[in-house]
């Protein structure tokens, strides 16, 4: 049986050549870095199945800054410092046990929205939880935070915008300027919520690098671009349907347009949140797998890194 390309070993460059460099802005936005910390070990080589960012070449036991034996890209990594395993029991508790709860509000979200996203926001709380140790860096502490509370503030605007918006279309008071604050009330306070939803996502990629999960934490990466697309995708789906009540406002297009907008509207933003919701389920699962992994068996610290602890025979 063949062995997958990634895994395959190579001789590396042509003996005098130069490895090719990395692409320009290998570092990714938003304080994202190229690749996840990792363990290392005694040798100073990596110690975790980190894919290389370019063609996915398993980095396990290259150096840091060499170059990847298939594509030639600069192994540009950091060591970890502080892996979950080697914390307090009781922020490894919380830890984990915010990922179950993300992972479970995730699975009950098409059985009840909003039930389901209050599991979530309670599996976020815990998840950013204060890490143990030295003051974290700014941003870090911030971008945390956000998390927390703008999903734990985010969630009861949402039901209460949606309520206020059934009570008055039940009695009838949708009067005046009342359907412009609806929707501002609406969008904002789910907007809120979706933004802090990123910050979470950013906050589970350091957890996952944490947890020896590069993998895992490399998905979340991804998880944020695709809720940033999704942002904008939403930003340009208003856009447009105001610039169609603007054109029959100006031009009379007639009742048939506008019956045409509302129910494509509605498609374009269930498909998309469909969508959305398959992909988060799906990383969530990775993450708390990556999570009960590591967190499962303590693991003691050695001349060699992070290793399990050895029975007493």
């Amino acid at each position: 049986m063949s062995t997958p390309p990634h895994e395959k070993p190579t001789a590396g460059p042509a003996a005098g050549t130069a490895p090719r460099p990395a692409r320009s802005g290998g570092r990714a936005t938003l304080a994202f870095p190229a690749s996840p910390p990792v363990r290392l070990d005694g040798d100073g080589r990596i110690d975790a199945d980190l894919p290389c960012p370019r063609c996915g070449y398993l980095l396990r036991g290259r150096k840091p800054g060499t170059a990847c034996p298939e594509c030639g890209r600069e192994i540009d990594v950091e060591a970890q410092a502080d892996p979950l395993a080697a914390g307090p029991p009781a922020f490894r508790g919380a830890v984990l046990g915010g990922a179950r709860r993300l992972s479970v509000g995730m699975a009950l979200l098409p059985l009840g929205v909003y039930p389901g996203l209050a599991v979530a926001t309670a599996g976020v709380w815990s998840l950013t939880t204060k890490p143990p140790g030295p003051p974290e860096p700014w941003l870090q502490r911030n971008g945390r935070l956000f998390a927390r509370w703008f999903t734990a503030l985010g969630l009861p605007a949402m039901v209460a915008a949606v309520a206020w918006s059934a009570w008055t279309l039940a009695s009838r008071r949708g009067v005046g300027g009342s359907w412009t604050l609806q929707d501002t009330a609406l969008c904002g306070t789910h907007a809120l919520f979706f933004i802090g939803l990123m910050f979470a996502w950013r906050h589970l990629y350091d957890l996952a690098a944490r947890a020896d999960a590069p993998a895992a934490a490399l998905s979340l990466r991804k998880l944020w671009r695709g809720y940033f697309r999704a942002l904008v995708a939403v930003a340009a789906i208003g856009l447009a349907v105001n610039a169609a009540d603007r054109l029959d406002l100006l031009f009379r297009i007639g009742p048939r347009w506008r019956g045409l907008v509302a129910p494509a509207t509605a498609l374009l933003l269930l498909a998309l949140a469909v969508g959305l919701w398959a992909w988060t389920f799906a990383r969530a699962r990775a993450f708390r797998a990556a999570l009960e992994a590591a967190l499962a068996a303590p693991r003691t610290a050695g001349p060699r890194g992070l290793q399990p602890p050895r029975s007493a025979g």
